[in-house]
């Protein structure tokens, strides 16, 4: 999980809960939300996300509208599969760029 706010929170309840997925850490910009949530869900707070990333297969990004482009850009680029919270980014431009590298990377682009 990136992002584990109002909505995010939510995602890592549910994939705490679903029988073949492992939460295996969040990361949030603030720090002790993060712990709070990891403590709640029984996973790890990530101090940056290249840490996370480093240990995982697949995110979800819930951070706000705004970063979307930069840290999904990140993320895909390490070939990681990810979720984006709607909308996918600010722009149909960033949402192109976006499509086309989860394409070249060979990795699931998912919005929801």
């Amino acid at each position: 999980m990136i992002g584990v706010g109002a909505l995010g929170q939510h995602h890592a309840r549910i994939y705490g809960e679903l029988s073949g997925a492992e939460l295996v850490g969040v990361f949030d910009a603030d720090a002790s939300r993060a712990r709070d949530i990891a403590t709640a869900h029984g996973c790890r707070a990530f101090s940056n996300m290249d840490e996370l990333a480093a240990e995982i297969d697949a995110a979800s990004v819930v951070v706000p509208t705004d970063l979307h482009f930069e840290v999904a850009d990140a993320l895909l680029r390490r070939g990681l599969h990810l979720l984006i919270e709607k909308p996918i980014a600010r722009t149909t431009r960033e949402a192109e760029e976006l499509v086309a590298l989860s394409e070249g990377e060979g990795c699931i682009l998912q919005v929801g």
